[in-house]
């Protein structure tokens, strides 16, 4: 201790504590890539403090008041040494908005999330489909819907056989019907006809296929059952009431007969025959016998 008195050990302690925070901060900032011109500043005060204290020794006698004020001023310099290393680390994270960089964050919710949009997507592909098929079925009623009011005629180039229908009288007589049931659901008949090989049953069925192609293009509906053997003579319509949507097709199809000079035809109310057991109150019942041959 004679060689190096307290005087001198204190004064390259104080000048070590000065210097090895500020050269350690100035160096790391240059190595990692930090902020160049603080590493810099933080070298050139480093290595000068620190190679005073320590060649102290050699000097003193020089600057004796140095020693002195060394003994009373290094803590001050402790604190100052502590300020500039810890301060931007401390001020970072105090700063600091959050654990996670907003980086970080986003990826986390997208992760999270994840699940939650490929239901989500899965969701609207269902909902998309849903809306192409109601679309499309929609598209199908409008169609379906304009044919009933807006039937298109007949393909026929020539006039019938028994009546004489071009395509124009067809044509009339299919909007007459489709006018005249167009608050009705649908009409529906069913047909029975004398299936015999007598001349006037060829007649009766020549009639029925021109009468059957303006009544199916009107949009009724008509089915046959041909169980009978023994039918009376010319058209009688059964109707199982007096009133109703099936009543006024019954009606309209009697008037659309007469118009074409048919004889007989007749039409009979609250009368129920068992060929209308499958349809009850909702359909009428034909019987085509034989119509004379004009």
């Amino acid at each position: 201790m004679d060689k190096f008195p307290t005087e001198e050990v204190v004064v390259a302690a104080v000048c070590s504590l000065i210097a090895y925070p500020l050269c350690e901060a100035g160096w790391h900032e240059i190595v990692a890539g930090g902020d160049i011109t603080r590493g810099i500043v933080g070298l050139l005060f480093g290595v000068p403090i620190g190679s005073i204290g320590l060649s102290y020794h050699w000097w003193k006698g020089k600057i004796g008041l140095i020693g002195k004020a060394a003994i009373y001023w290094w803590p001050i310099a402790v604190v100052t040494s502590f300020i500039y290393v810890c301060g931007p680390i401390i001020y970072k994270r105090a700063t600091a908005s959050g654990l996670f960089t907003q980086t970080q964050v986003n990826e986390k919710i997208a992760n999270a999330t994840a699940p939650l949009r490929v239901e989500r997507d899965e969701a609207r592909k269902d909902r998309d489909g849903e809306r192409n098929k109601l679309a499309e079925a929609t598209k199908q009623l409008s169609i379906l819907a304009a044919k009933k009011e807006s039937p298109s005629p007949p393909d026929a180039s020539t006039k019938s056989p028994v009546f004489g229908f071009d395509d124009a009288k067809r044509w009339f007589f299919v909007k007459q019907l489709v006018n005249s049931s167009q608050n009705i659901d649908r009409c529906q008949g069913i047909d029975t006809l004398s299936l015999d090989q007598s001349p006037d049953s060829k007649h009766t069925l020549a009639v029925y296929s021109e009468v059957y192609e303006i009544i199916a293009n009107s949009g009724w509906l008509i089915t046959q059952d041909n169980d009978r053997s023994m039918l009376p003579p010319g058209v009688t319509i059964f109707v199982p009431t007096n009133s109703g949507p099936i009543f006024l097709c019954a009606k309209k199809l009697k008037e659309f007969l007469d118009s074409l000079n048919l004889s007989p035809v007749s039409i009979h109310f609250n009368e129920v025959t068992p060929e209308m057991t499958s349809c009850r109150d909702k359909c009428f019942h034909v019987t085509w016998g034989h119509l004379e041959t004009p």
